[in-house]
């Protein structure tokens, strides 16, 4: 209290002030802070992000300089890496070159058959292998968090740290002795989980080895501007013992055994009714022998038991591998292996969203209590990042389903399996026109001012027409993700506070509302379309 012949605060009033400063600053942090996230959740949105980055008809470039790193962290050695791979993951050309720019070895994929090819005829190539990883292997590795994670399985990463505009997902060996991968970072760019960089520390032969990948270019490339013969080997170099090598299927001679597309389609319709077609959660593909192959790695347990249930009629028809791998099953298998890891997260604790304005006006216009008005914020931006990215799920699905079967192959379907690849269709698009709809209800307060002119699309009256607009929906939910990204994430610099009241990206969010009314009102044109068709 204040004294009353000198007017000073005293000692105990001093300290009520100081503990109540402290205890609002607390909170003031506490409602600042972004909701925890484990390492394993982080690369699982990273892996998904890029499966739906990529759609089946893509070609995409990869540039990635690789450095051997000194004892005292100087660069001793530098070569590079280019890489060629399709969207729908069938063919890949990997080429490395050596540090005066020579090609030296290279890495084929067609169809899932992998061959390797070296300049010297030494026959020195082999598959990765994290248990005994190897500096001349660590070409074969791109910046990925698919791959990452088949690295360190299986184990999980143990942290994660962000510096600026970067995530660094951490891994390290429970026991440091013995050879192979001891210690693993991914670094992912914060703003769209695009990982940009590797660093790997390996023993080999006895000695500790550090090597640094960093991707140089990042490029989708439509078809028709690359050469044909980018995923042809190399004349200077030499096939090497490719018949040790197979990754996925036999690389013998004898052509592989295509499953039918009937049996496909009924497969990705189960996968459908959970949802288990999407995020890259799942892979359906035919082997060399003509079995169905269905792989993924599932968040729980809990979540693969529901897709395995999804898929029992298959079970009982035979010819069906199913490879689902779980967290909790990763942690089984290394039981006694390794002791228990400590998470350590390390997450931004200040800092504003883009719209941070404009978003509080909104929620005291609406009666939100200030003791509230950071966990509304939270909520409110985590939900339309989370509406967003549904959207750009469902949209992939469309596309990679209206692209997978050829006109041929569908106008040949028995009439069930033509009716299950419509109901995945419209499963889809319905979806999609939901999602738009909950996005443009969800920010109609940031909406400019003056009208905006009601966007219209042609009917969709067929299956090419089907795949014209996959390729417009896809496109435009990627942008319209990207911009709510943009305006609804953490950040300790935001950018533009108008972002959400632009004409362009209203526009933009009318035609993807528009051209998914007219995809989600096609389900009885397939139908009768499929009535006509002769049988």
């Amino acid at each position: 209290m204040r004294d009353r012949y000198t007017g000073i605060l005293s000692i105990g009033a001093i300290a009520t002030i100081a503990t109540s400063i402290f205890i609002v600053a607390a909170l003031v942090l506490l409602h600042h802070s972004r909701p925890s996230q484990s390492p394993a959740d982080l690369l699982q949105r990273a892996y998904q992000r890029a499966a739906a980055e990529i759609a089946p008809k893509d070609l995409v470039r990869h540039t990635i300089r690789i450095q051997q790193i000194g004892g005292s962290g100087q660069t001793v050695r530098e070569d590079s890496v280019e890489e060629w791979a399709s969207g729908d993951a069938q063919n890949r050309a990997r080429r490395l070159y050596n540090h005066d720019g020579t090609l030296v070895a290279a890495e084929i994929t067609h169809g899932g058959r992998t061959k390797f090819y070296d300049k010297l005829k030494e026959g020195q190539i082999a598959q990765l292998n994290p248990a005994h990883l190897r500096v001349q292997d660590v070409w074969q590795i791109t910046p990925s968090a698919k791959q990452f994670q088949e690295l360190i399985a299986p184990d999980q990463p143990s942290a994660i740290q962000q510096v600026s505009d970067r995530y660094s997902i951490i891994y390290q060996r429970p026991t440091n002795d013995g050879p192979g991968l001891v210690e693993a970072t991914l670094v992912l760019r914060r703003k769209d989980l695009h990982s940009v960089e590797e660093d790997l520390v390996l023993r080999s032969d006895g000695e500790v080895h550090r090597v640094r990948l960093i991707e140089s270019s990042y490029e989708r490339i439509v078809p028709s501007r690359v050469q044909k013969d980018v995923f042809a080997p190399d004349k200077e170099l030499s096939e090497v013992g490719s018949r040790n090598f197979s990754r996925e299927r036999s690389l013998s001679s004898a052509e592989p055994i295509e499953v039918r597309p009937a049996r496909i389609i009924r497969t990705l319709y189960l996968l459908s009714l959970v949802g288990a077609d999407m995020n890259g959660e799942t892979t359906v593909q035919s082997t060399a022998h003509g079995t169905l192959r269905i792989t993924g790695t599932i968040a729980t347990a809990v979540r693969r038991d529901e897709i395995l249930r999804a898929l029992n009629p298959l079970l009982a028809e035979g010819g069906v591998e199913i490879r689902l791998l779980t967290a909790d099953q990763l942690h089984i298998s290394g039981k006694g292996k390794q002791g228990k890891q400590t998470i350590e997260i390390v997450e931004p604790t200040e800092g504003a969203i883009p719209v941070d304005h404009q978003l509080r006006q909104f929620l005291k216009e609406h009666g939100t209590p200030p003791d509230q008005m950071e966990s509304a914020m939270q909520r409110f931006s985590r939900q339309v990042l989370v509406n967003a990215d549904e959207v750009q799920q469902h949209a992939w699905a469309l596309d990679r389903i209206a692209k997978r079967f050829t006109p041929t192959e569908l106008s040949s379907l028995s009439p069930e399996a033509r009716s299950e690849w419509i109901r995945i269709v419209d499963l889809h698009s319905s979806a999609l026109l939901r999602g738009v709809q909950t996005i443009r209800t969800e920010l109609a307060y940031f909406a400019p001012s003056h009208q905006i002119d009601e966007a219209e699309a042609e009917a969709i009256t067929n299956i090419k027409e089907l795949t014209n607009a996959g390729d417009q929906l896809l496109n435009l939910s990627r942008s319209s993700d990207r911009i709510l990204a943009s305006a609804f994430t953490l950040s300790a610099s935001p950018g533009e506070s108008d972002v959400l009241n632009k004409l362009d990206f209203w526009r933009s969010l009318e035609r993807l509302e528009a051209l998914a009314r007219e995809t989600a009102a096609i389900e009885q044109t397939l139908q009768a379309e499929a009535a006509r068709v002769p049988r």
